[in-house]
């Protein structure tokens, strides 16, 4: 699942332009790579001219045209723009961010999460920060997994995940010792940052309430885990999980069926300092989670 590919042909190109200076895109394009066929904008006083004869199209236009790249120049716009082009599910489209990924051709796959795509809905997502109740909101269903809206110390996880059933099944208790902005609940040994919750009550309402509607007999694992001292065991102790649908998400490389490779993310998005930032708002256009939801019922 490595985000690495070959540009081999000259792509067809369009920009989705925003607020950047679309002569300075056009300036900074390898035309030797990449073909601009088409500038697309929503902004309506702008469609219909052209520039150095390349037509301003209205978004809508990119399902008519033969393109299998996309340039989105706005930073401030990118998601509502990619997410505008991914309901065209236009096969094997490729989706850039800047410059550098266009010259690295290191890109984003266009998804689309319509939630109407989604099957099975009853699923029970298992993750170490935030980036599963992102995926519940932007399918708009309700939490079913009290693993929302908190993180947990990668050691911890993976103690939690090789013995579920028995974490689960201990109450939530709470230390005061942490010196922490927000509540630190234990299971037993394992530590839970609820760094969402502003109090342990409000902590342990939603945990238990979640854990009420977890669906033990349909649940997927996703773990981000970042390079460290000991990252590889921790790799290896994941994908030996007797666990059927789990994924292991990095910044390293790991060659593995159930890893995904995230080691570009610097330049995907420069912007963000760290490797959560990244996971939490753009793992979504890396992997198709509904089909990988809907394919292991």
């Amino acid at each position: 699942m490595q985000q690495d590919n070959i540009v081999k042909n000259r792509d067809k190109l369009v920009i989705l332009n925003g607020e950047t200076n679309i002569f300075d895109s056009l300036y900074h394009i390898n035309e030797e790579n990449y073909e601009v066929i088409a500038i697309l904008t929503n902004n309506k006083f702008e469609q219909g001219y052209k520039i150095n004869n390349i037509p301003i199209l209205p978004v809508d236009s990119i399902k008519d045209l033969e393109v299998n790249s996309v340039f989105i120049s706005s930073v401030k716009h990118r998601a509502s723009i990619y997410e505008q082009i991914a309901k065209f599910n236009i096969k094997d489209l490729k989706v850039f961010y800047n410059i550098k990924m266009l010259d690295s051709n290191i890109y984003l796959k266009s998804i689309d999460y319509d939630k109407n795509r989604l099957i099975n809905k009853e699923m029970s997502i298992i993750n170490n920060q935030c980036f599963g109740a992102n995926l519940y909101k932007k399918l708009d269903l309700n939490y079913k997994s009290p693993f929302c809206w908190m993180y947990f110390e990668d050691e911890d996880f993976i103690k939690l995940l090789e013995n579920l059933d028995y974490y689960l099944s201990c109450p939530l208790t709470f230390k005061d010792d942490y010196n922490l902005a927000y509540p630190v609940g234990l299971l037993d040994d394992i530590k839970i940052y609820f760094n969402h919750s502003k109090s342990q009550k409000y902590a342990r309402l939603k945990w238990e309430e979640r854990l009420q509607r977890f669906n033990k007999d349909n649940f997927f694992v996703v773990m981000k885990l970042e390079k460290s001292d000991n990252s590889e065991s921790l790799a290896n102790r994941f994908v030996n999980l007797k666990i059927k649908n789990k994924l292991l998400v990095t910044n390293f490389d790991f060659e593995n069926k159930d890893c995904l490779n995230l080691k570009y993310w610097r330049i995907i998005t420069p912007e963000y300092q760290h490797f959560w930032e990244y996971t939490n708002s753009t793992t979504f256009y890396n992997f198709d989670f509904i089909e990988w939801f809907n394919n292991n019922r």
